[in-house]
């Protein structure tokens, strides 16, 4: 059985949670939201991505290894190189988060080999969903790395739904 156990101490308040994932995150935030002042107001102005619901979204499009290799389940075949390189960089997101993978970034050669395209035609791409507001490109000395943005996670979500 994977259970979870969290103890939250605030102020002089203390409470040990246990049970599933789900759970325990589920009591946590009743909890949190009774006894911290103001957090859900803050909750409600924040968006951090439902990482269940994106995982169901796109499990359906894209997968990957024990070893880290990703690739396109056949029902991605329809889509437009935009919607693939946003499913590869959710996936990579959701490893990095779930501790899988070191970083939540890729390289143009990492893109292009997934997607089995040319360097050329997915960097032409990385500029448009960067126009949109979907990916950060990120500098780092002479690598250059995209990831996905907030606001890419939510286009992608809905475009799948």
């Amino acid at each position: 059985m994977n259970n979870l156990e969290i103890i939250i101490k605030y102020k002089d308040m203390e409470i040990s949670l246990r049970g599933s994932p789900e759970e325990v995150t589920k009591e946590a935030l009743k909890w949190i939201n009774k006894n911290v002042p103001g957090f859900i107001i803050a909750s409600k102005l924040f968006y951090e991505p439902d990482y269940i619901e994106l995982t169901e979204v796109i499990s359906k499009y894209i997968k990957s290894t024990s070893n880290g290799d990703l690739y396109f389940l056949d029902t991605a075949r329809r889509f437009s190189m935009h919607i693939k390189i946003l499913l590869i960089l959710s996936l990579i997101r959701i490893l990095n988060y779930t501790g899988y993978r070191d970083t939540d970034q890729a390289t143009l050669e990492e893109l292009s080999k997934i997607l089995v395209s040319t360097q050329k035609s997915v960097s032409s791409r990385l500029s448009e969903l960067k126009s949109y507001g979907y990916i950060d490109k990120l500098k780092e000395g002479k690598q250059t790395r995209y990831k996905i943005t907030v606001r890419g996670l939510l286009y992608l979500i809905n475009k799948l739904k």
